[in-house]
């Protein structure tokens, strides 16, 4: 019964993830820049900037808006139906000492409706178990034959003391003869699924599509869950109308897809990253691939259980993107114009080589209105930058008010309304306008290699979404294994 349930070892990998002197000298020219943008909005006076604060704020929704309605008008007219030989499909989850979370997940998985004709899974399920020390390979075996999926289960380890550090070089450690199916379905040790999100996923595969995200959730009560919950409804929102309006959307690390062929061709996971998700979401749309958001296809995680995880996660994902964006420059200069042939081998539509040239500017847009504020304060005269900040979570909540309302998905146990939620959630998006120049000041001058800092407090999902009863919403410290 156990026979499904392979262990492969790798060999430990060289540490290559120090900061190039070249992404330092850019992350810093990214601060000055923002710095010099910021200082200049302080002296300016406040109802100018109040006036085109409030014209950002207009133009933003309007374009968001018409991206939405493109989007909803896509949805109706390819929406993927139940078929007769849907694809195998090689779920992949990298966990490090996930014991307490992890079988939840597989058990949710042996939950799964899709099946061959002789109710056999018809999906593999591949757990990197990257370097635990809490007996979390033994505790998915365990699951897996409880579950009744232990002959499709496959546990890869990666040993104590193997480098680099992070989920890039997890995922990367999957042999390829471990991955059958037709696409990669990856999620992270926490998630919850419906019974049918396995299928969903093979059906837009069989329909063509060969690189989606899911809608992320976060599960939970209270204000902390339902703001987190918020702000993935509104991201996912958000890069369904960038898809729609010709660019390419990004994955999100739980609940992203990839066909094989399109992963294959994009050289794979990279190890060293720490952000994976972006990573590959730019280097598929380099190579003309364009990234959908698969709206009917729902996966929950959990929420962080206190400020320091908050903190801690934030700016791993702001430092993630700006590394991202620093590695792949070069790239996204070729392929925005600079060599046409590039362009062309590619296939990139006007729209997408916009795309690919604007989004860097998230580097320095949060820079400058950070940089706006101190400099106000320090001019005692803080009304330019008030009125900044204040158009920035008026977009903030006007645009979550719009994500809220097309999503139309209550919160299991939630009980905040929605014009509440995206009010609130204007406030708390503010906190980006920290987080991201911290990040890149963390690329900039932050000393020796990066380190993945994973997110250790949490609370765990319980019996929520329909996907049956699980853990009991306790908060969850992996203990350390560094």
């Amino acid at each position: 019964m156990l026979a499904g349930l392979a262990a492969v070892n790798d060999a430990p990998e060289p540490a290559h993830d120090r900061t190039p002197p070249a992404w330092r000298i850019a992350a810093l020219a990214a601060l000055a820049a923002g710095a010099a943008m910021g200082a200049a909005v302080a002296r300016q006076p406040a109802r100018r900037v109040a006036a085109a604060g409030t014209l950002g704020v207009i133009a933003s929704a309007g374009v968001a808006a018409a991206g939405a309605r493109r989007a909803r008008r896509a949805r109706r007219g390819t929406a993927a139906g139940p078929g007769a030989g849907l694809p195998r499909i090689t779920v992949v989850v990298a966990a490090r000492d996930e014991v307490e979370a992890l079988p939840a997940l597989v058990r949710d998985l042996g939950r799964q409706d899709h099946r061959d004709a002789d109710g056999t899974a018809w999906f593999d399920l591949v757990v990197v178990d990257d370097r635990s020390v809490d007996g979390t390979a033994d505790a998915v075996r365990a699951a897996a034959v409880e579950a009744g999926v232990a002959g499709v289960t496959t546990v890869v380890r990666r040993p104590p003391g193997a480098e680099p550090d992070g989920k890039g070089a997890a995922l990367a450690a999957v042999p390829d003869d471990a991955v059958r199916g037709a696409a990669m379905l990856v999620l992270d040790a926490d998630a919850r699924l419906g019974p049918d999100v396995v299928r969903r996923v093979a059906e837009r595969v069989a329909a063509g599509e060969e690189a989606f995200t899911a809608r992320r959730r976060v599960a939970g009560t209270g204000w902390a869950a339902a703001l987190q919950d918020g702000e993935q409804v509104l991201d996912a929102w958000l890069q369904g109308v960038r898809s729609a309006l010709g660019g390419s959307a990004e994955l999100r690390g739980n609940g992203m897809v990839v066909a094989t062929h399109r992963l294959r061709a994009a050289g794979g996971w990279r190890a060293g990253t720490l952000t994976e998700d972006l990573d590959l979401s730019t280097r598929l749309a380099l190579a003309g691939a364009r990234v959908g958001v698969a709206d009917d296809v729902e996966v929950w995680e959990a929420s962080t259980a206190t400020l320091r995880a908050f903190g801690r996660q934030r700016l791993r994902w702001a430092e993630g993107s700006a590394r991202r964006h620093l590695e792949l420059a070069p790239a996204v200069v070729r392929a925005a114009g600079l060599r046409p042939a590039v362009v062309r081998a590619a296939g990139l539509r006007p729209a997408a080589r916009a795309d690919l040239l604007l989004a860097p500017g998230v580097l320095v847009a949060p820079v400058a209105v950070l940089a706006a504020v101190v400099a106000g304060v320090a001019r005692r005269r803080p009304g330019a930058a008030a009125a900044l900040v204040a158009s920035c979570g008026a977009s903030a909540a006007l645009l979550s008010g719009m994500a809220l309302r097309d999503a139309s998905r209550p919160r299991p146990g939630g009980r905040v309304g929605p014009p509440l939620l995206a009010l609130a959630e204007g406030a708390y998006l503010l906190h980006w306008l920290v987080a991201a120049p911290a990040g890149l000041a963390a690329v900039a001058l932050r000393p020796g290699r990066v380190r993945f800092a994973r997110t250790r407090e949490r609370r765990l999902p319980g019996a929520v979404a329909g996907f049956g009863p699980a853990a009991d919403g306790r908060s969850a410290a992996a203990p350390a294994a560094r």
